[in-house]
């Protein structure tokens, strides 16, 4: 039914009235649901759009402990170092959730920043970050 109403021409970027204004793909990396986000990017949907919060579909999808669903968005382009609104990347979403399938893989990750000097920086301040995270929620792991 839903390729149906994308064969019709539904937007897939609009934005929901959940989790903060979060368009359809962001809704649907949070509550898991992988075939429906592998459609909606196959129909142009944008790997790394965000929520009124800054929150893209990899950071709900590695917040929310969805492996399956990072691989997807990485894999198609998601970008591993974007931050929300509040400083926050996807590693330090999966780290305050104590989600470490999902720090493995992000950390496996190449970085896209500009340079080589800032990337290992910007991956060195998101680890901090990650750990700092984890730490004040008691993960040990």
């Amino acid at each position: 039914v839903s390729r149906l109403l994308m064969l019709g021409g539904a937007n897939v970027n609009y934005r929901t009235e959940v989790l903060n204004n979060g368009p359809v793909l962001c809704v649907q990396s949070h509550l898991g649901h992988q075939e429906m986000a592998g459609l909606l990017l196959e129909f142009g949907a944008t790997v790394d759009v965000v929520s009124e919060n800054g929150m893209s579909p990899l950071c709900f999808a590695s917040a929310a402990g969805h492996l399956g669903l990072v691989s997807l968005l990485s894999k198609r382009g998601a970008k591993v170092d974007h931050v929300d609104k509040s400083g926050q990347c996807a590693l330090v979403h999966a780290a305050l959730r104590c989600h470490p399938d999902i720090i493995q893989y992000l950390l496996e990750l190449e970085w896209t920043a500009e340079g080589q000097q800032q990337n290992c920086s910007l991956k060195n301040k998101a680890l901090q970050q990650a750990l700092i995270a984890a730490s004040s929620m008691g993960h040990t792991q």
